[in-house]
């Protein structure tokens, strides 16, 4: 009987002896499959994933019960051969995750008395140690012939799970927009959809990310673009304005950030700063505070904002912001859009123009009162721009036809954002291009990834199978 296996079949190879399956682990099955005949195995994959790859290897194996060997080899690059080993060995717990192994599991729609089933009647033959792939063929001709241990067993596929937090890097984010009004709500989807639920020390709790880095680009402090999606009004703005750019008292109030930042130990900081940036205009001490180091720690009354740092570069004057706690959804577009103000002051004492607004929030967090109305204002308002431009340049891409396919290639033209010419890439083959593309880092954005990709499969197509490749068009014959 051919084996039918039920995940992947097309990414599979097939021989003549069914009692065996290779697993070659993140080594491609084509090369180990070139040191063996098609009678030492039924079936040879690779498994890539400790979860959903592992899950897959056991549907196939339960519906094919003919496969009671399973010889694992190759190189272990994220630990998936690991993971099998200790499946094998221990099972799983009441969770379904593999014992021993952390963030490995076996889809639920899988029984635990099917897992059982599968480890007491196929054996793995641990040979990832092996280098020299010749020496499989010998081993695989000592393993005795196994029958079949049952009748095929399927299960249903798995349902996508509802996640809190979508997984993602632990530590730095990045979001970029022109206005505040255009990073806020991408700094509302971020921390709706990758922050971590979390205690805080009022009693609730709030979704939160770490070290979110948000730069507004072109906001015009005097000219502020204003959305009906902001959760405060224009007054409660002009209000909140002088409490970061001055001196100003509030009833019933310890401090304000403007407080700290012209009268903190009896200095005017941020006079201080353009007089020294007058003097010295490269210097990278144009730096105020608002930390109080003889009282603030375990104050509970202790200052979000904590530093501010100007830089003069371009003949532009740079702001960047840093907050160890911020809220980002009721806070955070009020604090930038009067820094946007402070930086606008500092930029014109000195006669320059504005470069970005950098805000650095190492606790960047929505509090759970917030988090319906935050979702709301995501789903009306939230689109992704229809154009974004890569701060780092654009490809001009095209495929040269040389006289022989060695000479065959594609060939990529870097311009800068001012149009100049600053880079020539080429190679056979768009991985090729893109690893050195990747090496080169010159790409920044995720969306201009996505689109060489697309351009550069397209262009491979078309040098293989001599057509005619324009960018942006439909390949021609």
């Amino acid at each position: 009987m051919d084996l039918c296996p039920v995940c992947h079949e097309s990414n599979l190879a097939f021989g003549h002896r069914q009692d065996i399956g290779i697993v070659t682990l993140w080594t491609k099955k084509d090369h180990i499959l070139k040191k063996l005949q098609s009678h030492h195995y039924g079936i040879v994959g690779q498994l890539y994933s400790r979860d959903e790859g592992i899950s897959c290897l056991i549907r196939n194996c339960l519906a094919n019960k003919s496969i009671r060997h399973l010889v694992l080899c190759g190189i272990d690059l994220y630990n998936s051969g690991q993971a099998l080993v200790a499946l094998m060995n221990n099972g799983i717990d009441e969770q379904h995750k593999i014992i021993g192994v952390n963030n490995a599991c076996v889809q639920k729609e899988i029984p635990q008395e099917a897992i059982n089933t599968f480890r007491k009647n196929v054996q793995v033959h641990d040979l990832r140690h092996i280098k020299n792939y010749d020496e499989l063929s010998s081993f695989i001709d000592q393993l005795p012939a196994l029958d079949s241990y049952g009748n095929p067993e399927h299960f249903p596929d798995p349902q996508v799970q509802a996640v809190e937090s979508w997984p993602t890097d632990p530590v730095g984010f990045k979001v970029v927009g022109a206005t505040v009004g255009k990073a806020w709500l991408d700094i509302l989807d971020m921390i709706m959809k990758f922050g971590l639920r979390k205690k805080t020390e009022y009693g609730n709790e709030m979704k939160e990310v770490i070290n979110l880095m948000a730069v507004v680009t072109d906001e015009d402090p005097q000219q502020i673009k204003w959305e009906e999606y902001f959760n405060f009004t224009k007054e409660e703005l002009q209000d909140y304005i002088p409490k970061i750019l001055t001196n100003v008292d509030v009833q019933d109030v310890e401090y304000t950030y403007g407080k700290r930042l012209r009268s903190h130990f009896g200095k005017d900081q941020i006079q201080e700063m353009i007089e020294y940036l007058k003097k010295v205009p490269h210097t990278r001490r144009a730096v105020a505070v608002t930390w109080d180091v003889t009282k603030d720690l375990g104050n509970t009354k202790a200052p979000c904002l904590d530093l501010i740092q100007c830089l003069i570069q371009d003949e532009k004057l740079w702001m960047t912001v840093y907050f160890r706690s911020n809220d980002m959804f009721d806070a955070w577009p009020r604090n930038a859009l009067a820094l946007r103000h402070l930086q606008g002051e500092i930029a014109s004492s000195l006669g320059l123009k504005l470069g970005s607004l950098c805000t650095l929030s190492s606790s960047a967090h929505i509090y759970e009162g917030s988090w319906t109305l935050a979702k709301k204002i995501i789903d009306d308002y939230h689109r992704i721009p229809s154009l974004e431009l890569d701060p780092r340049g654009n490809f001009v891409i095209s495929v040269e036809n040389g006289r022989t396919a060695e000479t065959n290639k594609i060939l990529l033209k870097h311009y800068s954002p001012n149009g100049g010419l600053i880079d020539e890439i080429s190679g056979i083959t768009a991985n090729e291009v893109m690893d050195k593309l990747l090496k080169k880092k010159s790409v920044s954005l995720v969306s201009h990834a996505l689109y060489l990709g697309k351009e550069l499969q397209k262009a491979q197509i078309a040098l293989e199978e001599k057509r005619v490749y324009r960018q942006d068009q439909p390949l021609g014959t």
